[in-house]
Order: structure tokens, then sequence, then C-alpha cells
């Protein structure tokens, strides 16, 4: 049995909230791949967001290569110059329960040649902004192979979400390029990933010690913070590794597992 983890809200006051161009959440599972808009122009019901006064927008274009298919979100760094810049993609909004799993899953990439991107970091917001759940934080986006992510997590407040791509820069990083965007129920629609099936894990809340066992043929282990900060890196075996929790803080940890090209995001809470 596949075994999922809860995520708790990050519950903090801001200033911010979202304003949305439509309103009404769209049903799972959500797919967005950009194949319904008309480049430059994003799909319906989306949009990009400055947090910056001066930076690029989001916006939509034809695929880039061939690892790509159709039209993609893309976001081009060249007209950035200084740092700190940072614009969000904002997708439709959806209802999410509850005590239920979901599954987001996206892939990315740069362009050849290029220095890497700063960060790029996916998160969900509830409509009145109140509620912050970070999800992942990719840094130093490099190489124009699409690296496929996924990310599995339980919330714990029904509430209308939206799913946010907030991607920070300092200018000339060349362009990120975003596709298939899926946001679906793992209970009634997730397909498992056979290539990350044999990772085990436990006990999930942890106090002491987390123990990894993997049997996928996965290149690595890494545990961040939920800030980004890495804690751990080993390279993965399939004996039984073990990861000391005892001086860590009470919150959120992401462990990541993986391939080169295809990884995947847990969420561990230490009690």
């Amino acid at each position: 049995m596949k075994k999922t983890v809860l995520l708790t809200a990050l519950l903090f006051s801001i200033t911010q909230s979202i304003n949305a161009q439509c309103n009404d959440a769209v049903p799972l599972p959500y797919v967005e791949n950009f194949d319904t808009s008309l480049p430059p122009d994003l799909p319906d019901c989306t949009y990009s967001y400055r947090q910056t006064f001066v930076g690029s927008e989001w916006d939509c274009a034809i695929a880039p290569n061939s690892s790509f298919t159709g039209n993609v979100g893309r976001y081009s760094t060249y007209s950035d110059v200084g740092w700190g810049m940072t614009c969000d993609f904002i997708l439709r909004p959806v209802q999410l329960a509850a005590g239920s799993t979901y599954n987001v899953s996206y892939k990315y990439a740069n362009e050849d040649n290029q220095p890497a991107i700063d960060i790029l970091r996916v998160s969900l917001s509830s409509a009145n902004a109140e509620i912050q759940i970070p999800l992942e934080s990719h840094e130093s986006i490099s190489g124009a192979a699409p690296v496929n992510h996924s990310v599995e997590f339980t919330i714990t407040s029904t509430a209308t979400y939206y799913l946010r791509f907030s991607l920070e820069t300092s200018g000339n990083q060349g362009i990120l390029y975003l596709d298939d965007i899926k946001i679906e129920e793992t209970g009634i629609t997730g397909i498992p990933d056979p290539a990350l099936a044999g990772i085990i894990y436990y006990p999930n809340p942890v106090k002491d010690r987390l123990t990894i066992t993997n049997t996928t043929g996965s290149e690595n282990l890494e545990l961040y913070s939920i800030t980004g900060q890495l804690l751990y890196a080993q390279p993965s075996s399939e004996n039984a590794t073990l990861i000391d929790f005892q001086n860590f803080p009470a919150g959120i940890y992401l462990l990541k597992t993986g391939l080169k090209n295809s990884n995947k995001t847990i969420s561990i809470i230490k009690e």
C-alpha cells in the first residue's frame, strides 16, 4: 500500500490576496498543458503575477524542442536585471478536501549553455491567501533536458486552492519552460509511479530516526528543510538508511528521491 504524508497547512497573515480571473473551482484531475491557448497568451483563467516592480511576465510559447509537445509555459529572464526578480504563474482554482491525498506533477527545463536559474518554488494558496502550503523548491535550474517531478501531500483544511509556480531570478539566466501540470486525488485517479514504488519510509510523523528502504535503483536521497536548506544527502542504497531527526525542530521536511530526470518529493513531519 502506498504511504501518504500529512502536510499541515502553514497559517500566517499576509497582505496579498489572490485575485483570480475565474473563481469557479475546476474538477480534478486538472491538467494544464498550455495547448488550449494561442501564444503568447496564457490559458484562460490562469495568469502571471509579478511580485517585483520590474521584470518579465509568464507567457505561452511553442515547445522549444522535441522533449516538449505542443505549447509550454515560459518565463524569459533576459529582461530581468538585478537581484530578486520574482514572478508567479497561478493556475485555476481547485477544491481540496481535508484528509484527502493529492498529487501535483509537472516538468520543467532551462536552455542549454545558460547560467542556472536561481529558484522555482511550487506552493498552494487558499483563495484568501491565509493558508500557504509550500510543496517544493527547485534551485539552480540548468540544462534543456526536462525534469519530471511530482509531490504527494495531504491537507488538513478544506478550501479552494490555487497552485502557483514562483520563479526567482537575478536576470540573464536563460528561459524557464514549464509543461504537463497535473493535480489529481491519488485515492481516486492517482497512478503509482513504478520507478519509485520501492521507496519505503517510516515512521511518519517521526520523533527520533527516519528509516528509508530503497529497492527502486534511484540514485540519491536528500533531505531539505521547508525553506530549502539541505540537511542530508547520500547516495541511495538497497539497505536501510537511517536519518537522525533528534536535533531537528518540529515541522515539515522534504525528502527527495529519484533518478536524474524523474524524481519525487515526500513530506516528512517531525513531531
